[in-house]
């Protein structure tokens, strides 16, 4: 039997936290004491951590441990009103573990899961200290998504206003941004993520898409991922479809490119259903040049879509010409393209061949016919065969400067900027 008395004290004590405005760290270290086992929090999807304990990130591996432990068996072992503890059974690298879950919230307001890792065996007695506990853990998530929703209440104008260049006073931005809780002091990149159903049976491009809980997913994601991986002071925010990321780094490196693989890679794996595609903008040093950044990013996520390219992360400065061709006046874009290539194109069309893509295989080697076979999984001297009659239908020497300077530009033109019938891909015209 539990004593009254301890339980009356334990309530005091998780109300002095709560009204000192203490964290949920401090509110899991006094019911850590009180059970002798470590604890982490779910989100309500049951999949990324909102808090883990110091001790159990040191002890193993454990996010290896949340993405791969295998569901073994449940049971309820204590009920009171509507809070049911149950124990969870997983099997992780051929070892038994065992869990006490709880949920945390109603079924109107469901903030996460309590989980307490058991390496004691929890008894009867400890469930109503267990019980102290969820209730004084749920006030402060309950808190803590009020104050969330009135920071994004606070922040939906200071993101339009970001975005789209209506204030370009530096120390005004600043000033605001303090009210969202974000330090636009410092430089970022800027990148911004975008979600795709996947190809469907007949493999047909996937179509965009979007809901608010796939958003909240992948923005829960990218907290994790950052905080447990990256470690740097960043901002998320959702506009428009969009999820934006901002990463603080000194100075443009190569680590923001291996950063940003890394997140494409994780994300991909978490959502494997969708086409994750990451576009990052110019490098910020100025927080009031983020709307030109944010276009940048939004440009680089178009050329990733009509390209079909099988990476699908691109930085706005790796666009090279493109980046000027973009804004060039259509029809001049089509008819330099049409100059060039029309005869490729159109000789193609009518005798199923695949010379404009040879083109451009070849092009992107710098001229190597083994490097192009290679890339096209051909003999060399198919490679060869291929070129004369490209030069033939052209009527153009592939081995001058000049002429493949042209051609390259032509064949990305034709390739990123020009749609299926013909008009310029720019802004969903097509």
């Amino acid at each position: 039997m539990i004593n009254k008395d301890k339980l009356f004290s334990l309530q005091e004590r998780y109300q002095n936290i709560l009204l000192n405005d203490g964290g949920l760290r401090s509110l899991c270290n006094l019911l850590r004491s009180e059970i002798d086992n470590k604890i982490f929090i779910l989100d309500k999807y049951r999949e990324n951590p909102l808090y883990v304990d110091r001790d159990l990130k040191r002890g193993l591996n454990f996010y290896s441990y949340l993405d791969n432990r295998k569901f073994i068996k449940k049971e309820v072992v204590y009920k009171k009103g509507n809070n049911k503890i149950e124990r969870v059974k997983y099997l992780w690298e051929k070892n038994e573990f065992s869990e006490i879950q709880i949920r945390l919230g109603n079924n109107n307001d469901f903030l996460g899961v309590l989980v307490i890792a058991e390496t004691k065996e929890l008894k009867k007695v400890d469930y109503p200290l267990v019980l102290q506990g969820v209730y004084a853990i749920t006030l402060k998530l309950h808190q803590n998504s009020l104050i969330q929703r009135l920071a994004q209440k606070c922040s939906n104008e200071l993101i339009e206003n970001l975005l789209q260049g209506k204030i370009d006073n530096k120390e005004e931005l600043i000033k605001s941004g303090e009210l969202a809780g974000w330090d636009l002091t410092v430089p970022y990149q800027l990148f911004l993520i975008r979600a795709n159903s996947s190809k469907d049976s007949k493999g047909e491009k996937g179509n965009f898409l979007y809901n608010y809980e796939l958003e909240d997913k992948i923005v829960q994601s990218l907290h994790r991922i950052i905080r447990s991986n990256i470690s740097r002071k960043y901002i998320i925010f959702s506009y428009n479809k969009h999820i934006l990321l901002l990463i603080n780094y000194d100075k443009p490196s190569k680590e923001i490119g291996d950063d940003l693989g890394y997140i494409y890679k994780l994300l991909q794996k978490r959502f494997k259903k969708l086409i994750i595609s990451i576009g990052g903008g110019a490098f910020l040093y100025d927080c009031s040049n983020i709307s030109f950044s944010y276009k940048q990013g939004l440009y680089a996520l178009d050329f990733l879509d009509i390209s079909n390219k099988e990476k699908r992360t691109l930085l706005y400065e790796e666009l090279g010409i493109l980046k000027l061709l973009w804004k060039v006046n259509c029809s001049d874009l089509i008819n330099f393209k049409d100059d060039l290539l029309s005869d490729l194109i159109e000789y193609d069309k009518k005798n199923n061949s695949d010379l404009v893509n040879t083109l451009g295989v070849l092009l992107k080697k710098d001229g190597s016919i083994k490097e192009g076979a290679n890339a096209l999984h051909i003999h060399p001297n198919t490679m060869r065969y291929r070129i004369k009659k490209i030069e033939d239908i052209l009527k153009l020497d592939l081995s001058d400067f000049e002429v493949k300077l042209n051609l390259a530009t032509a064949y990305k033109i034709n390739k990123f900027i020009i749609c299926e019938d013909g008009e310029c891909f720019k802004y969903d015209q097509c």
